[in-house]
């Protein structure tokens, strides 16, 4: 009896050792859960960036959304004045071609209230330095400012090219000088859209390891002018 009560029970180095290895154990679940955590969310951000970067292309694909972006005004402003150049010949012979500007993108479908009546275009993307740009949650749904619920930010350009100048009577040489675009027209020929998706810049230095695996996207549609406005070359 005297031999069985030494034994029984735990030392004090045991209970230590014991509960070191459990803290051990706990540690590793957290970092674990963490990790885990971590890959989630960058996996959702990273399938976001692809759904905001097709829809913003398919909209920008549409003659529809840039023609209700040609006629968008404000107090009888342009808001988009190189479009309108290019695709609407407003003013004649004021269409740039080959030089990028900011793009202001409405969707094809307009507003309405609840009677019916028409509210106005909706805005899908804004051009890089607009003091409001349109901001994407990690879910993809629109969010009104940046923060870490709301990682990503979409832009948009546009570039104009010109047609060729009429085919004189002889023919050029080199042949390819019958395609090289005018510099200056009144109507474009083809409206290039070029959409962007990034980080906002804040969770990119809050975050460098979100930074690293997402990135930026971009990539570009060409319009013919012809579908947007009916306007031809000229």
């Amino acid at each position: 009896m005297t031999r069985l009560n030494k034994n029984a029970g735990f030392t004090f180095i045991q209970i230590l050792i014991a509960t070191a290895i459990v803290a051990a154990f706990v540690l590793m679940a957290v970092d674990y859960l963490a990790v885990m955590g971590k890959g989630g969310n960058l996996s959702r951000s990273l399938s976001t960036r692809y759904r905001v970067l097709a829809g913003i292309r398919d909209i920008a694909s549409m003659p529809a959304a840039l023609r209700a972006s040609m006629c968008a005004s404000t107090g009888g402003v342009s808001l988009n004045p190189q479009l309108l150049a290019c695709a609407g010949g407003n003013p004649p012979n004021n269409c740039t071609g080959g030089v990028e500007y900011p793009l202001l993108m409405f969707s094809p479908l307009l507003q309405r209230d609840a009677s019916g009546n028409l509210l106005g275009g909706v805005v899908v993307s804004t051009g890089r330095d607009n003091p409001i740009l349109k901001r994407f949650d990690s879910f993809g749904s629109p969010c009104p400012k940046a923060g870490p619920d709301c990682p990503f930010i979409v832009y948009t350009t546009m570039k104009a090219q010109c047609g060729p100048a009429p085919l004189p009577a002889t023919p050029p040489s080199p042949i390819t000088d019958e395609l090289t675009p005018l510099p200056i027209c009144t109507v474009a020929d083809v409206i290039e859209v070029i959409y962007h998706v990034e980080l906002d810049p804040s969770i990119a230095t809050s975050d460098p390891a979100l930074n690293a695996f997402i990135g930026s996207a971009s990539g570009s549609v060409t319009v013919p002018v012809k579908l947007i406005s009916g306007n031809v070359p000229q």
